[in-house]
């Protein structure tokens, strides 16, 4: 862990930048006191990897789906006429 003063955070703020991108945590220090810590973010959230419904379903039925549609046997049990 590295080590700072007020005055590096004003006068080189671009060095610690680099030190943080690099993994390093510094320690802002005023008055011989740690004030504050910069350390880099945890790892970036990757966007989940959603899996192939399509090639689920055609495993699952290799010659396709057969009868009627759900929505249509939905509308036969409520009564309702297209």
């Amino acid at each position: 862990m590295k080590t700072a003063t007020i005055a590096d955070m004003e006068h080189g703020v671009r060095n610690l930048l680099k030190w943080v991108a690099n993994g390093e945590d510094i320690e802002i220090i005023q008055h011989r006191k740690v004030v504050a810590r910069i350390v880099p973010p945890l790892a970036v959230e990757k966007k989940p990897v959603l899996p192939d419904f399509m090639a689920r379903l055609k495993r699952t039925f290799p010659r396709g789906v057969r009868g009627k549609p759900a929505s249509v046997i939905i509308d036969e049990e409520r009564g309702v006429r297209p």
